[in-house]
């Protein structure tokens, strides 16, 4: 979690699907207990930092990228006319230069100047004594580092000699004018306070035990603590000149949970595994708790309505498309022509079984599950997680075209008594299929417009209009062919 002025950013787990984590963003702009959905994740990330607009993402080492570890950033805007946030970059991330990931992460901030920063904590074995390590390569256990980044590389921060061997350390958020801030433990257990700030350290200590310090976060200019108390509550303090004043006790949260600032307001923010979302707000002068109260996500995102407009485009282009290509057949010219269309229950399970050859390449390319397949996120704005989806329309289309051009009928429909004709029933060009292949994938990308299939008198979709093509029974085809007299 992590918060700065008016913005504050978590994580919480997307209870739609399996094994996918969600970047959430709340802002004091959305005037109410509401969170919009930023960004989803395929993994959870290892820190969070936030400065002004903008967040810092570090994601957790892969086998791709071995040693190293990804930051990300994204900066989120305000459209004043709609009142709604987006984020910059809009189809993707502000990707920065990868934190080495050779030692234990001991937090990410940024600095007074908008730098990323990075703490990188003891070897192990340092703070164990060891000082060096078997074999013919005899290096020396690293010690801690601060890095920050310029440009697109890491460069290093003078550490206080007391800080490099300190395991039990920790970097806060960005604080005033101070590029750094660190937390560690004194030799009594103290905790104690490390400021960076025009290329000098200064320190303090605190009047609380380090071991007890829980979550630490920053309101208008001061630190503000989460600490453990001796009859299992929590107190809020914060720094008040060269003390800490307590300004609340409440109940610890039970789950995953912290403490954030959103202007004048500290929050208590907790979270379960179905991604319910659950604030206490402490009033920072009164210091009263207030209620939980569930947070809920953002009426009318952006990503929920910038899907209509495109919906709406693909629907009227296609009904262009009917017009341009069908001008003058009847809808019924089929029926007229004596074909009698395959029933709707069976052409969705005929096409439930053309969808299988996909399913099962998505699975394998993927390595997910079926559940997480068959939520297929044709309109997401996150490229990564469209990838089934794109496998299993691909897929389908290219069988079903190959299979109709050569005998008419897919895999399903050969399964379940169908085939496509012409409207007047013969047999449909090569042209005819492939033009109406093309528009079976738009209705695949945007199945609302399947809906055109219930409004035709032979259950002609918008790709079988524009092709003037029928799916036609071929149980009751082939009976007309043995028995021509019968009509």
């Amino acid at each position: 979690m992590a918060s700065a002025d008016e913005h504050l950013w978590f994580i919480t787990k997307d209870p739609n699907t399996p094994a996918t984590w969600r970047l959430m963003h709340h802002s004091v702009g959305m005037n109410g207990a509401y969170a919009r959905v930023a960004r989803t994740l395929e993994s959870r990330p290892l820190a969070l930092a936030a400065r002004d607009d903008q967040v810092l993402v570090l994601m957790p080492p892969t086998v791709q990228r071995g040693s190293t570890l990804d930051l990300l950033r994204l900066r989120v805007q305000r459209n004043p006319a709609m009142g709604t946030f987006f984020d910059r970059p809009l189809d993707g991330w502000d990707v920065l230069a990868s934190v080495p990931h050779a030692s234990p992460l001991g937090g990410l901030a940024f600095s007074a100047r908008s730098e990323p920063l990075a703490l990188l904590l003891p070897d192990k074995r340092l703070s164990e004594g060891v000082s060096r390590t078997r074999g013919s390569r005899k290096e020396a256990p690293s010690p801690a580092r601060l890095i920050r980044q310029v440009g697109f590389d890491w460069l290093d921060v003078a550490l206080p000699a007391e800080l490099l061997e300190r395991s039990q350390q920790s970097l806060l958020p960005g604080l005033g004018l101070s590029d750094a801030v660190i937390l560690d433990a004194d030799s009594e257990g103290k905790a104690r306070l490390h400021r960076y700030s025009g290329a000098e350290w200064s320190s303090e200590s605190l009047p609380i035990e380090m071991d007890s310090v829980l979550r630490v976060t920053s309101s208008e200019g001061r630190l503000v603590y989460a600490v453990l108390e001796e009859n299992g509550t929590i107190s809020i303090r914060i720094e008040r000149g060269d003390s800490l004043l307590k300004l609340a006790e409440t109940t610890r949260p039970e789950g995953q949970w912290g403490l954030a600032s959103t202007g004048e307001a500290l929050l208590i923010l907790e979270t379960d595994d179905e991604g319910v979302i659950r604030v206490r707000a402490i009033d920072s002068i009164q210091g009263t708790v207030g209620d939980p109260v569930e947070w809920t996500r953002l009426p009318l995102e952006v990503s929920d309505w910038l899907h209509l407009p495109l919906i709406g485009m693909l629907v009227v282009a296609a009904l262009l498309a009917i017009v341009l290509f069908r001008p003058s057949e009847l809808p019924d010219a089929p029926l007229r022509a004596g074909v009698k269309p395959m029933v709707l229950s069976r052409r969705m399970v005929a096409l439930a079984i053309d969808f299988i050859p996909g399913v099962l390449l998505a699975l394998l390319l993927f390595d997910t599950d079926l559940a997480s397949v068959a939520s297929i996120p044709l309109w997401s704005s996150e490229l990564a997680f469209a990838g089934p989806g794109l496998v299993i329309i691909g897929v389908t289309i290219f069988h079903e075209t190959v299979s109709e051009l050569i005998w008419h009928r897919s895999i399903g429909k050969f399964l379940m008594g169908g085939r496509v004709l012409a409207s007047d029933g013969s047999s449909p060009g090569s042209g005819s299929i492939l033009l109406r292949q093309l528009f079976k994938t738009v209705v695949l990308y945007a199945p609302i417009l399947a809906i055109f299939v219930i409004l035709s008198p032979a259950f002609q979709g918008i790709p079988e209009t524009v092709s003037r093509t029928v799916v036609s029974d071929s149980k009751a085809l082939q009976d007309k062919e043995n028995h021509p007299e019968v009509e």
